[in-house]
């Protein structure tokens, strides 16, 4: 059963209907190469899990271009509207043809708001597969640094299934 979980950030109120399993499979096979390809770029900048590195606009750039020189921004583009198909924000749909709309010149939401998707949907492949103790071995300073960068103030979090509350979550 598809979930539907609440979260508050960015001052409204967002909500989340989980991917259906196909569309799921798909996403979590992009991100998984999109995240191979970030861990390639750092092991290449010297960054490993024991490595203390002073992050810089420089070590930023390189691990960008190394990483975005290696992806198809169109199946990025792509991924991101697709990531966010099944969100509402204050109720109303951010996704399919109203995500040019919803998201114009606000990027830092879209962002933020693929993020938290990308959360809800695949935390527990991330935490079953070990990819998770990946991610959490990027250096103190870097972690940190990317922290500051995603922020996202949280005064609410629900989650809801059709017996919880009435809605079919789909």
């Amino acid at each position: 059963m598809r979930r539907t979980i609440t979260k508050e950030f960015g001052g409204h109120t967002w909500e989340l209907t989980e991917h259906p399993a196909t569309e799921g499979q798909a996403i979590i096979f992009s991100i998984g190469h999109l995240i191979g390809t970030a861990i390639e770029a750092a092991t290449a900048a010297g960054i490993n899990a024991s490595s203390e590195v002073e992050v810089d606009g420089k070590l930023i750039a390189t691990l960008a271009k190394d990483v975005l020189g290696k992806v198809d921004s169109g199946k990025i583009g792509e991924l991101v509207k697709l990531l966010v198909k099944y969100v509402k924000r204050d109720g109303i749909p951010v996704g399919g043809a109203a995500f040019d709309d919803a998201f114009a010149g606000d990027y830092v939401s879209l962002y933020q708001c693929a993020g938290w998707v990308i959360l809800e949907n695949f935390r527990t492949v991330f935490q079953s597969t070990g990819i998770d103790e990946v991610l959490s071995a990027i250096p103190g300073t870097m972690r940190q640094a990317l922290g500051r960068a995603s922020k996202q103030p949280s005064d609410r979090k629900t989650q809801s299934g059709s017996k919880a509350n009435g809605r079919s979550g789909g």
